[in-house]
Parts: C-alpha cells; sequence; structure tokens
C-alpha cells in the first residue's frame, strides 16, 4: 500500500515519470485494481499510449472493474484511441 500512496502522491504532484516505479511495484504486490488503474495513467502523462492500453484494457483493472473510471479516462484519450484503432487495423490486415 505504501507504493501505491508513494506513485499516487508523485502523480498528484505532476511527476509521472517519477510515479511509474512505485506503481508498476505495488501493482504487482497488491491484487486491486487502483495501483494498476494509477500506473495505466502515469504511463498515459508520459506518453506511454500503447503501454496505457494494454494496462487499462488488461485483466488487472477492467477484467476485475468494468467501471473502473481511470481506465475509462485512459482508454477514452485521443491518443490511446489511435494506438486501438492501429491495432485493430493491424489485426485485420
Amino acid at each position: 500500500k505504501c507504493l501505491e500512496l508513494m506513485g499516487e502522491c508523485l502523480l498528484e504532484l505532476g511527476r509521472p515519470i517519477a510515479a511509474v516505479v512505485p506503481l508498476a511495484a505495488a501493482s504487482r504486490l497488491n491484487a486491486q485494481v487502483r495501483a494498476p488503474s494509477l500506473l495505466a495513467r502515469a504511463l498515459l502523462e508520459i506518453g506511454e499510449f500503447d503501454r496505457a492500453l494494454e494496462l487499462a484494457l488488461a485483466e488487472e483493472v477492467l477484467g476485475r472493474a468494468p467501471g473502473n473510471q481511470v481506465a475509462k479516462h485512459v482508454l477514452g484519450h485521443p491518443s490511446v484511441q489511435t494506438a486501438l484503432a492501429a491495432r485493430l487495423t493491424d489485426g485485420a490486415a
């Protein structure tokens, strides 16, 4: 829980790059969806749209909590939508 809170604080302080490591660790150590959803938000904020998309779509977030608002925010971001469209186009080819 401490790593999750540290990552969240760093995210709220506008330091998404610094938030990635503690949130990634918290995601592995805790079965709840909060840390992975915050990690997806941090990845979105640093421009890692494909990684944010993968995490938001992953079982860790939407598989366990289909109504997760952070994951929905990540998935609704225009750059993530572009990444998703590219994946769907590549998959159809």
